[in-house]
């Protein structure tokens, strides 16, 4: 319904003065919004600079509570009287016509609980790389290593060339220093060519972000549909066990290699093979990797399961800066499964300094 909302009050003038303006009720916007309205719409423009909404806004709301109020008790006086009129209800009806309204709201509204994307990825995972398509997942995953790693190489000739015509226009200067050319001239030039370096390389590395955040949501949104009904009520053992993933370390010949097996546990024995071998961590962990590379089938079987796997990597006493080769051939592909390694080494020194 329609209600008329009547204010009394002062004008520039210092003369007594009213207005009538129409309001639906029930109200449900603001009732500041409103007040400004009014004043906007009914006062004299000056008013708006006298801040007229406040005094208004006071008398607005309390008309606002009680006309909305008395709308509702009519409602529900009008529900009863309509309950009263029918003679007995069924209780029963009216029971599940509450419930239903309960949980449409609860469902409409509440916190969604089930499987998270996380979730539903890992699990998806999990089932093909135990199947037939694994050889599959590993070319797709190396498709995409190729392009981030041709955009990182791009990236870092373009910035090399860069640099290298700053320096040779830097050294040209240099030489005309004191003659044509000043200190604040080459500061100048300087601070230029730095504002330059820095923008390219931002958005070299925005270009590549924004690559590899395609490429993480198209790998996981293309494992998940491969993952449909039929397909999980087959057989998924995987051709390639994952006991069997140590023969498959590395395609080179390491200088030094050894092997043996050793039994955890006082009660229940666990049986471990190990494997110490003296290589290039770099080769092993490349994005790059070819069929009987680390990064292939082990890393892929291992994921997701019970069996734990890793590389333990040996650095000086007292650093724990890491290893910048490993870095850069880590960020050479798209992490699919956790964050990128420049984002978990600062979790890490995050929570070292938090030890500190």
């Amino acid at each position: 319904k329609v209600v008329d909302f009547h204010y009394e009050y002062k004008n520039v003038d210092d003369k007594p003065a009213k207005l009538v303006y129409a309001i639906e009720i029930p109200y449900r916007g603001s009732v500041a919004e409103l007040s400004h309205q009014i004043v906007t719409a009914r006062m004299d423009p000056i008013m708006q600079f006298l801040k007229a909404d406040r005094e208004l806004l006071g008398v607005l709301q309390k008309f606002v509570e009680r006309e909305n109020q008395a709308f509702y008790d009519d409602r529900d006086e009008m529900l009863l009287e309509k309950f009263r009129s029918n003679g007995t209800p069924n209780v029963d009806t009216l029971a599940l016509d509450v419930e239903k309204l309960y949980r449409e709201e609860h469902l409409e509204f509440a916190e969604r609980i089930g499987p998270t994307d996380e979730e539903i990825f890992a699990q998806s995972y999990h089932q093909l790389v135990h199947s037939s398509l694994l050889p599959e997942i590993l070319n797709k995953e190396r498709e995409y290593a190729r392009t981030i790693a041709s955009l990182s190489t791009q990236m870092t000739q373009q910035i090399n060339t860069m640099n290298t015509l700053h320096q040779e226009e830097i050294e040209a200067k240099l030489k005309l220093l004191d003659i044509s050319i000043t200190p604040e001239n080459i500061n100048h030039m300087l601070a230029k060519q730095y504002g330059m370096q820095n923008m390219i390389r931002k958005q070299c590395e925005s270009e590549l972000e924004s690559t590899r955040g395609h490429q993480k949501h198209e790998y996981r949104h293309w494992v998940t549909q491969h993952v449909d009904e039929s397909f999980l009520g087959q057989s998924t053992e995987s051709p390639t066990q994952i006991g069997n993933r140590w023969s498959m370390i590395s395609a080179q010949t390491p200088s030094m290699e050894e092997s043996f097996t050793i039994h955890l546990g006082s009660q229940l024995k666990h049986m471990h093979n190990i494997r110490i071998l003296s290589a290039r961590v770099a080769d092993l962990c490349s994005p790059l990797y070819g069929e009987g590379s680390f990064g292939g089938p082990n890393v892929a079987l291992g994921l997701y399961s019970s069996s734990l796997c890793g590389i333990v990597v040996l650095t000086p006493s007292g650093t724990i800066s890491p290893d910048r080769e490993l870095r850069r051939n880590a960020n050479l592909s798209t992490e699919f499964h956790f964050e990128q390694i420049d984002r978990q080494i600062e979790r890490i020194q995050e929570d070292l300094r938090n030890l500190q």
